[in-house]
């Protein structure tokens, strides 16, 4: 039986209920210029990083703003949210701390603005839980490749067979798993039709964070 020794955790839709927000957020923003957001909007920006975001609003939508003047009207829609009213999902600070008792490194992985990732771990009093946070904005790239899988465990420094992944979007867990990971895949609303998908691949999948249990994912190794 292998100890695990590191997580490298998603932040949006892992470990904060904030899917439904995004979802929304990109919707009003485009609203707010007049523009009629395609029918599976949510299913497209999921998969991008913040900077792909921005440039598929200027290309696609044709937002004539630069990507740093549409981030910063996003960012301030979005500071309230991180700031006050989105919450943890069930169990994520019962499992936090319990890894954090047991000496597990931890770091975040996230394709979201540091500034708001930051602001929710402040409000919820975790922020020294984790060694480091890591977004796909800051490396240039998003989870389709695995750059910010790689980058995290550098900075863990734990062996790979050790190190976990956690996540709730399918691009994200296969590219974890293609890396050479141990993935968990974790149950989100906005991920529910690539639950079975998600299975396959995934060492774990828990439909809620409260049903983690370290002694079945050393077991199962």
């Amino acid at each position: 039986m292998k100890k695990i020794q590191g997580v490298i955790f998603d932040f949006d839709g892992t470990l904060l209920d904030s899917m439904h927000f995004w979802s929304e957020l990109d919707r009003e923003y485009l609203l707010r210029k007049s523009r009629v957001p395609e029918p599976h909007h949510a299913d497209i920006f999921k998969k991008m990083s913040m900077q792909e975001t921005l440039a598929y609003f200027q290309t696609v939508y044709g937002i004539a703003e630069s990507k740093e003047e549409i981030l910063a009207e996003i960012n301030s829609m979005a500071e309230e949210a991180y700031r006050n009213q989105l919450v943890l999902k069930e169990g994520a600070l019962q499992l936090l701390m319990q890894l954090r008792q047991q000496g597990v490194r931890m770091c975040i992985a996230t394709a979201n603005h540091r500034p708001l990732v930051e602001a929710a771990l402040q409000h919820f009093g975790i922020t020294d839980y984790f060694c480091t946070i890591i977004t796909c904005t800051e490396i240039g790239c998003g989870k389709d490749q695995p750059e910010i899988f790689h980058l995290a465990h550098q900075i863990l420094a734990t062996p790979i067979e050790e190190t976990l992944v956690f996540e709730d979007s399918l691009h994200a867990v296969i590219t974890a798993k293609e890396a050479g990971f141990r993935v968990v895949g974790v149950y989100d609303e906005s991920s529910k039709n690539d639950a079975d998908a998600i299975r396959g691949f995934a060492e774990e999948y828990l439909l809620s964070l409260k049903d983690w249990s370290m002694e079945r994912i050393c077991s199962n190794h």
